[in-house]
């Protein structure tokens, strides 16, 4: 199976080209997906999503997951995102990263030589999604040649630039913060933030230095 992270709602603040509505985008998006014939598809949902969308792929049968991505990632042999840095996650597993760029909004994930392939047009998604569809056909010998399968190499190649699947990320992430107190890291001063916001982040990090005990 294949996992596509749906398109986050920037309506109307950011609209894509060719839809007038998020809900347009999304029916045409699932429109093109349907044509996927030999591989499955579990749609992933921004945690923005409101209850309107799961009503949404519920009527068109789609399966889809909420807050289970770190579980279902992993297995999965393609990932289809639009921007989401979510896309670093498969990466992290070796599993190549589809980034359709509905929005235009140009955020570059990484280089195609890590397992990245981006596209920015509603004809290219239909070229790729045709791609691997064509790739989980039971024909021989077109699996090895395919581009998923030159992708998720390169995806393999490249996993520990994303990320080590180790089970110690909660350790890193507090040696990490407990660095920043030791070496009493100042918060940067901006003029352009608010003031109420920079106070905010001095206070916790002063309450990170009373609660956490550094050494030395």
């Amino acid at each position: 199976f294949i996992v596509c992270a749906l398109p986050a709602n920037l309506y109307p603040r950011r609209k894509a080209n060719r839809w007038n509505s998020y809900e347009e985008l999304v029916c045409d998006y699932l429109k093109q997906l349907r044509q996927l014939k030999h591989v499955r598809v579990v749609c992933a949902l921004h945690p923005s999503a409101q209850e309107s969308l799961t009503e949404l792929l519920e009527a068109r049968q789609f399966p889809y997951i909420r807050g289970k991505l770190p579980a279902v990632l992993p297995h999965a042999k393609a990932y289809l995102i639009s921007g989401s840095s979510t896309g670093a996650w498969a990466l992290a597993c070796g599993v190549p990263v589809i980034n359709y760029d509905v929005y235009e909004l140009g955020h570059q994930l990484g280089p195609e030589e890590h397992g990245i392939y981006t596209i920015r047009r509603l004809e290219e998604l239909r070229e790729v999604l045709q791609d691997i569809d064509d790739y989980f056909a039971p024909v021989e010998g077109r699996k090895k040649t395919h581009r998923l399968a030159e992708l998720a190499q390169r995806a393999k190649k490249h996993a520990a630039y994303y990320g080590e699947l180790d089970g110690r990320c909660m350790e890193r992430i507090i040696g990490g913060i407990c660095e920043l107190i030791r070496r009493r890291i100042p918060v940067p001063s901006d003029k352009q933030r608010k003031e109420r916001e920079i106070g905010q982040c001095q206070a916790l990090l002063r309450k990170l230095r009373s609660v956490i005990a550094v050494p030395g």
